[in-house]
């Protein structure tokens, strides 16, 4: 169900209780597969990098500091979250 643009409060002025339900449960199911979509692609990154950094073994830094530079700045938040918020280990 797609509802029309508008401000918050009339959004739904027209849509009845039990298709609120059905919007509720589509917007649930859009959001689990964008954040799906988001750690599989991080997975792959973090993948790729480890192939790539396999050879700086003595190097100060490691492939999951390298994506997790990269997820931060992707995803607009912090160096130091980026590994937990993607659980690359």
């Amino acid at each position: 169900m797609s509802v029309g643009g508008g401000s918050i409060e009339c959004t739904f002025d027209e849509v009845p209780e039990v298709d609120l339900i059905d919007v509720m449960g589509e917007a649930s199911r859009d959001e689990s597969t964008a954040i799906s979509q988001r750690l599989a692609a991080v997975g792959e990154l973090y993948a790729r990098r480890a192939v790539e950094w396999a050879e700086r073994n003595l190097w100060c830094a490691d492939a999951l500091d390298a994506v997790a530079a990269e997820v931060s700045a992707a995803q607009n938040i912090s160096h130091a979250g980026a590994p937990t918020m993607s659980t690359m280990r």
